[in-house]
């Protein structure tokens, strides 16, 4: 703008130079004719032009007074008129110089202030324009930034990162080097990196749902969906897909642990049973092809000679190991009793010998060498009562009389060991005698009668429990090894039976009603509460009860349940008076009405008795 102002200098001094030339050329003028020349001219604020028409004057009269007024007048003018453009050049210097450094705003500011002394000068009117129309792109380009941010900052929000990238990159177009627009860009970017790595997560784990689904393993498939909807929960269709795969999970499960029940069974040949249990499965998957295929075959099998022919032998077996473990059992017990009976033997001979009863004692301590023929202790005694034979043979007649007299009576009252016993006493005391050895062989023949009855009754008890509890019928299995066990054979067959079925039964426990004894008075009820069974196991469901009398005569246990007010069914049993802890289990689940109602109560009513329980529960069998 220098070079502007030495311009404008310049034409100023050119101004001057050819206002001389144009009154040179003039003809001669008047003091007066410059006089009003001049004025005209500072009227019109031609400062320099009027300058020189006065100076011109005063040449012709230097002295006048008006034209020296006139003349410094005008001189103060142009002074003044210096002033203003020396200010003009420095706000238009100032200008510039924002100008260049982009400092738009007070560029323009400076231009405004050089109008305001020169409003028509067109320099500053251009620059003023171009200003104007800078800050307007400017503006504008603000704007669109701004614009640009905002959205990119709602769409980060909506968690659209690729479309919030993207208006961050527009931005950056528009401001390269703008920190914040560079932060934002660089943070949507990540979440972008990071959401597609989330998405491809989400595919991967979904894509293994659905080939497990497709594979019907569908624990694994809703693993793999759990973990998909653990990355984005809000997904409705996945959360539905897992609850439909669960249900078909609950029912495949089912389905798998009958079918593997069945298999067992029928490798295990219990044809019957696996035939049971391959129905049940197809209760849970009905027309499934394996369970149905399964079903046919075992039909198959039931009906051929060679399975009839499997069942037999194995009953043959099974008895033939029954009789020979009973067999075992009464040599050992026959056996002890042998011992103890010898002991007791030499025990009275002992006294016997003491009471100075010599006949008596001959015949304990021969009975001692019956049951043990090279016992010492029985010899070294005979041995010292053969000195005493006067005696003693007097007091064998007596004692073999004393014997045939006891052991016919004995055989009279069909007590066949004791008169087995007497006769053997009295052949003792009176060997080979004919009588008492007719007498002792009907008495053996009896005795024989009686214990092939005992055995076939605990035979048949044992059959009958055995198979009840083949039919998961353990109510009745115990009621039949119980009735084996009063036979009173001495197999602990029976009772290890009811130990298993006791086993079986607290390991299958569904509920407890009583953990800690208490007492129920006589013709007082007791209710207890529960929550329903499930309806899956009731048709095995029993009452185990541990209970005992505490009076003094058997009396009736009433046993109801029901649902809120109303009975739906009950049993009875009764309870005996052997002051005892007695096992009182009851097939519940053979009742409709247990199965077919949601059961919530259990009442027990003892009828002119009471009664003491420790525990109460409901099982089921396997």
């Amino acid at each position: 703008m220098r070079l502007i102002k030495y311009l404008f200098i310049l034409s100023f001094g050119f101004l001057c130079l050819t206002t001389t030339e144009v009154l040179a050329q003039d003809k001669t003028p008047t003091f007066q004719s410059l006089i009003s020349s001049g004025d005209k001219e500072y009227n019109k604020k031609e400062y320099i032009k009027a300058k020189t028409y006065y100076q011109e004057a005063l040449r012709l009269r230097p002295n006048d007074a008006s034209a020296k007024s006139k003349l410094d007048n005008t001189l103060l003018r142009i002074k003044e008129e210096n002033r203003k453009e020396e200010l003009f050049f420095e706000h238009i210097d100032n200008a510039d110089a924002y100008y260049a450094n982009n400092d738009l705003e007070k560029a323009l500011n400076e231009y405004n202030q050089a109008l305001k002394i020169f409003p028509k000068d067109e320099y500053a009117l251009g620059k003023k324009s171009e200003i104007a129309t800078i800050l307007k792109d400017e503006k504008d380009k603000l704007a669109s930034f701004n614009e640009m941010i905002k959205l990119g900052d709602k769409l980060l929000k909506d968690e659209r990162y690729a479309e919030a990238v993207m208006q961050y990159e527009s931005a950056l177009k528009v401001y390269p080097n703008n920190s914040a627009a560079q932060a934002k860009y660089q943070d949507a970017k990540n979440k972008k990196d990071a959401y597609n790595t989330k998405v491809a997560e989400f595919d991967r784990l979904k894509s293994k749902g659905e080939e497990f689904t497709l594979r019907k393993r569908y624990a694994e498939a809703i693993s793999y969906f759990e973990q998909a909807l653990q990355l984005f929960p809000n997904e409705t269709e996945l959360s539905d897909k897992i609850k439909e795969l669960q249900t078909k999970k609950n029912i495949a499960d089912r389905y798998d642990a009958k079918i593997a029940e069945a298999d067992a069974l029928y490798e295990d040949q219990s044809y019957a049973e696996a035939k049971n249990a391959y129905q049940e499965a197809l209760s849970v998957i009905p027309n499934d092809s394996y369970a149905l295929g399964m079903i046919t075959r075992v039909d198959e099998v039931m009906n051929s000679p060679e399975y009839k022919k499997i069942l037999e032998d194995k009953a043959n077996q099974q008895l033939a190991q029954q009789r020979a473990e009973q067999q075992r059992l009464a040599a050992e017990e026959a056996e002890r009793q042998r011992k103890i009976q010898v002991q007791n033997l030499i025990n009275t001979g002992n006294q016997q010998l003491t009471d100075k009863k010599y006949e008596e004692a001959e015949q304990t301590f021969n009975q001692v060498l019956a049951l043990d023929p090279n016992n010492a202790t029985a010899t070294e005694k005979l041995g010292v009562i053969a000195g005493f034979h006067e005696e003693i043979q007097r007091l064998k007649l007596e004692a073999y009389n004393n014997a045939m007299v006891a052991g016919n009576a004995a055989l009279n009252n069909d007590n066949f060991t004791e008169a087995i016993t007497q006769y053997n006493i009295a052949l003792s005391n009176k060997p080979n005698d004919e009588t008492a050895q007719q007498q002792l062989s009907i008495a053996q023949q009896k005795e024989n009668h009686r214990l092939q009855a005992i055995e076939n009754e605990y035979n048949g008890y044992i059959r009958t429990a055995d198979a009840m509890m083949q039919s998961k019928n353990y109510e009745k299995a115990i009621e039949f090894y119980n009735k084996a066990i009063e036979v009173n054979t001495g197999n602990p067959y029976p009772a290890e039976k009811i130990e298993e079925i006791g086993t079986i039964l607290a390991n299958n426990r569904l509920v407890v009603l009583v953990s800690s004894t208490i007492n129920i008075a006589s013709n007082q009820s007791k209710r207890f509460d529960f929550t329903p069974v499930d309806i899956s196991t009731r048709r095995g469901n029993y009452v185990l009860i541990k209970a005992k009398n505490t009076g003094d005569k058997p009396f009736t246990l009433y046993i109801s349940y029901g649902s809120k007010n109303i009975k739906n069914g009950g049993f009875t049993v009764t309870v005996p008076n052997d002051n005892k802890v007695n096992d009182f289990i009851i097939r519940v689940g053979s009742q409709y009405k247990w199965f077919s109602e949601d059961n919530t109560w259990i009442e027990l009513l003892p009828e002119n008795g009471s009664i003491e329980i420790y525990t109460m529960e409901i099982t089921k069998g396997n």
